[in-house]
């Protein structure tokens, strides 16, 4: 299935937040039973819904993947892409062995959906 295309009202009601609002939040959420991982996925498919309402007929998307959990949700969105027909490719700008457990994880779904990863070790970002 692919994203709703409308969230705009979300948008109006919410407005962009900082990152300080960003990670209060998560906190809440985590003082409140909320599990990180759950918080990364929803956060993951959220980046996927607004690169595919973006892009449009875009095909391509390029993710840039660190080693926190930023990265983890840079890594659902590109499984979330994969998912939905985009050719996706993730440039892992962190040393795989070296990957907080969740980015670590989500790094381990991304390569059993066979989307390709190129590591900053290689040059190749």
């Amino acid at each position: 299935a692919t994203p709703q295309a409308d969230d705009a009202g979300l948008r109006a009601a919410f407005g962009a937040l900082s990152a300080d609002q960003v990670a209060a939040l998560d906190r809440a959420a985590q003082r409140h039973g909320q599990a990180v991982a759950v918080l990364m996925e929803v956060a993951g498919l959220q980046v996927a819904r607004h690169v595919w309402q973006l892009g449009g007929s875009t095909r391509r998307v390029d993710v840039v993947a660190g080693h926190g959990n930023n990265g983890g949700d840079g890594l659902v969105a590109a499984r979330y892409l994969a998912g939905w027909g985009v050719e996706v490719r993730v440039h892992l700008v962190a040393e795989a062995d070296r990957l907080a457990p969740l980015p670590a994880a989500q790094l381990a779904a991304v390569a059993a959906a066979n989307i390709e990863v190129i590591e900053a070790a290689s040059g190749a970002v």
